[in-house]
This record gives structure tokens, sequence and C-alpha cells, in this order.
């Protein structure tokens, strides 16, 4: 066991020692984990991989207690079962498998002791400050939101301190002011943490920020918008009987039989400047801008498909909405599965090799 985990994981009675392995369950338990602690929520996959290496994993069994030094964990995950947590006055905190906390004052060395009991057999994750200064030495890009949270940490405890001064100008007695202050931090602990923000964060970080690391999140991106946007201001339009002024007609007023420019000549521009652009170096550095304006381009093509195809100028046609619709399906497909279909195709060219 290393020096770091020595100082941390210390029981009454027996020691709870650090494993050699974990399964891929686990591992992914804490990868999901590692995603939702708002300092490490915008590393990439690798990034948080290199977290989780740097993380001491304890076993504990039922009645086991792991004591927690004033400079020793400053995360901690609870990677399956089920843990009771006492630290610095905060009473007893309980912690299921997924949940996590830390004590970003051992960052500063102002950390508190405390203790974590376990209900059932139990795997814990630990980050203690000297490998919190190792990721700051090989990715100094989460000293940022580290920083962020500290100052979110910093406000918390001035709304606690601004309670704590209320509740004693009030002239609670002594057993009465340490129970509200006891229940006013763990109050904040809880909502801090609360599993509601839990999985908004998982469901954020899948559905957004994960996929728009790929160019294809921003062509539909710019594919939807572009419909929900075309349809809108057309039937807008329609519905205030607003053709003969916002239409871009060539030859005459509405009466006369102009020509309606359409707007699937905007998007055609659209997607055609969107190709001479990325054949210049410098326009393709902005790769994910000049993907979102192809998308839009796509969008407006695809609002008035069937136009195209039956050279029939009814905008309402469901000949377009099921273009649109296949369209965004398969665009979400790529976007959302698109590994799903690589582990297919390369296990069916595996097949027919074989």
């Amino acid at each position: 066991m290393e020096p770091a985990a020595r100082d941390i994981a210390r029981d009454s009675g027996t020691t709870a020692g650090p494993d050699v392995g974990i399964s891929p369950a686990l591992a992914n338990a804490l990868d999901l984990a590692i995603a939702t602690i708002p300092y490490f929520r915008a590393l990439r996959p690798d990034e948080r991989a290199r977290v989780a290496g740097l993380m001491q994993v304890v076993s504990l069994q039922p009645a086991q207690e792991l004591r927690l030094g004033g400079d020793g964990a400053v995360v901690l995950v609870v990677l399956a079962g089920e843990v009771t947590l006492s630290r610095g006055g905060l009473g007893d905190i309980e912690l299921g498998e997924g949940d996590w906390t830390d004590e970003l004052r051992a960052v500063c060395g102002q950390g508190r002791e405390g203790a974590v009991a376990a209900r059932s057999p139990s795997r814990l994750a630990l980050l203690d400050t000297s490998a919190l200064d190792r990721l700051f030495e090989h990715m100094p890009v989460i000293a940022v939101p580290l920083l962020a949270e500290l100052g979110r940490e910093s406000s918390r405890c001035n709304d606690l301190m601004r309670d704590v001064a209320l509740a004693r100008a009030s002239g609670l007695a002594p057993p009465a002011f340490a129970a509200f202050v006891a229940r006013r931090r763990r109050r904040l602990l809880r909502r801090r943490q609360a599993s509601t923000a839990r999985l908004g964060s998982l469901l954020w970080r899948a559905l957004v920020i994960e996929p728009s690391r790929r160019l294809a999140f921003w062509i539909f991106l710019g594919t939807a918008l572009a419909l929900v946007t075309a349809r809108t201001v057309v039937a807008m339009i329609l519905y205030h009987g607003l053709q003969g002024r916002l239409f871009a007609l060539i030859g005459g007023s509405e009466d006369q039989n102009p020509i309606h420019i359409h707007h699937f000549n905007y998007g055609l521009i659209l997607v055609s400047l969107v190709g001479l652009l990325s054949f210049l170096p410098r326009t393709r550095r902005a790769l994910r801008t000049l993907s979102f304006i192809f998308g839009f381009g796509v969008g407006l093509v695809v609002d008035e498909f069937a136009l195209l195809w039956n050279l029939n100028p009814d905008y309402y046609q469901p000949e377009s909405l099921l273009a649109a619709w296949a369209v965004l399906f398969v665009l979400f497909q790529v976007v959302y599965f698109r590994s799903l279909y690589l582990a297919i195709a390369r296990r069916l060219l595996a097949w027919i090799r074989t």
C-alpha cells in the first residue's frame, strides 16, 4: 500500500486494503461517477481513465470503518454497496452506489478528519492530495473548474455562516444551536449532490458534451434547427397572410403570379459555400462552424424536398415531412449510435472473412 493510502485506510480492528484491480462493471461505474464531478465533467474519456488510474480502490466489509485523514482523501466515490460518512461535525451522511463526496479543504491542507462505515460489502475509490498534485502536473486544465468549484464551496459556506449568525442572534440554546448547524450543513451537502442533479449531469454529458466532439453532431443540430425554423416561419407567414410582404417574389406582386424564391435555394447556396470554404486551410480550422452551416443548409433543402421531387409548389406535401424525418433519423443514428454500428460492421466483416 502506498504511504498516502496507508494514511487514509485505517479502521477499527482490521485493515481496509487496496484492490489490485476492479471489474469492468466497477470501472464503468467509476467512470460515470467521475463524469458527474463538476471539475472532471469536461474531461475526455481517456482523461477520465487517467483520473481513475490515480484513485485508490478500497474494499470494506459490513461494520468495517475507514478513517479519513484531514490531508488525505479529496474525492471519495462509492463504487458498490452502502456506507455512512461522518466528517467534521456534519453528522452522518448516507452514500450509496454511484454517490460521491469531496473535501476541497484538503487541497489547502485544511481538510476535516472523518470516517466511512460500511453498512454492506462496499468498494470505495479515493483520490488523495498527492494524486491530485500529479493530475495538476499532467492535466493543468482541471485547475480552472476546480477553482470555480472552490468558489461555489465558499459561497455555500458563506450561506451557512449567515444562517449560523442569525441562529446565534436568535438566542438558541446550545443543544438546539448545535442541532441546527448540523442539520443545515447536511442539507447543503445533500442539495449539492442530489441524485436529480447527478442524473441531469449524466444526461447532459451523454446527449451533448460527448457527441459534440464529433462533426456529425453539429450537422444534426444545424439540420434540426433549420427544419424547425423554416416550418415555424412559413406557418406564421401563412397564418397572418404576409406572403406578399415577406416572401421573396420576383416579377411583381402576389396577384400577378410572380416567381417565388423558395428557401431551398438558400440551402443550396449554404451547402455549396461550405463545400468551397472547406478547401481553404484557414476555414478548415472552424470545422464545427462549417458543419453547423452545412447542416442548416441541408435542413432548408430537405424542408422542401417534395417541391423538388414533384415540381409542385404546395409547401405542405407529406413527402417533405417524410424526407425530413428520414434525414433526422439517419443523423441521429450516426451521432448517438455510431460505435454500435461500427462494432456490428466489424463483426460482420470478420465473419465474412472467416
